[in-house]
């Protein structure tokens, strides 16, 4: 699934497993134009989602989910990855000595996920679903309903020899 890895990176683009940052106080005070000072010792809070849609950094469509704008390939994905973490423009997992120490953890983790959707559960419509599994059969659901308003889903039953 060479995609994969494109889909995972900007999704957490978008949506950043912590949305903003304000663990860290200014060491000194610093002024930031003719009439802003910031104190010594003020919280500084960081917004992740407003940089990662920046459109100075990803362009008029950074509001887009656009896992194209990765890479065609793992390897290519993964050095724009690594760039952008290193330009500060995708700060997910934040960076430098502060960096989180489960990224490629959770990034495993994440990537991992799809293979028991794809390969434990059976596709179908929802209601079609519940027929081939015995009447008395506990059933998992996954179930997505798309923009168009059609329910789909994956079922599997959890009865000893059905799939």
């Amino acid at each position: 699934m060479p995609w994969l890895p494109a889909v995972v990176y900007e999704s957490s683009r978008l949506l950043p497993p912590i949305s903003q940052l304000a663990n860290h106080r200014a060491a000194r005070s610093i002024a930031l134009d003719k009439e802003k000072i910031m104190h010594q010792g003020i919280y500084v809070r960081y917004d992740c989602c407003s940089n990662t849609r920046e459109p100075g950094s990803w362009g008029a469509d950074a509001e887009e989910f656009r896992p194209q704008r990765w890479g065609t390939t793992c390897e290519e994905d993964q050095r724009l990855y690594r760039l952008g973490r290193s330009r500060a423009k995708i700060i997910s997992f934040r960076g430098g000595k502060r960096a989180c120490l489960g990224e490629k953890y959770a990034l495993t983790q994440i990537k991992m996920t799809p293979f028991p959707l794809i390969t434990e559960f059976q596709g179908g419509y929802i209601q079609e679903g519940r027929k081939k599994c015995p009447p008395s059969a506990p059933i998992l659901f996954l179930s997505i309903l798309s923009d168009e308003g059609m329910l789909l889903g994956q079922h599997r039953c959890i009865s000893k020899g059905s799939n």
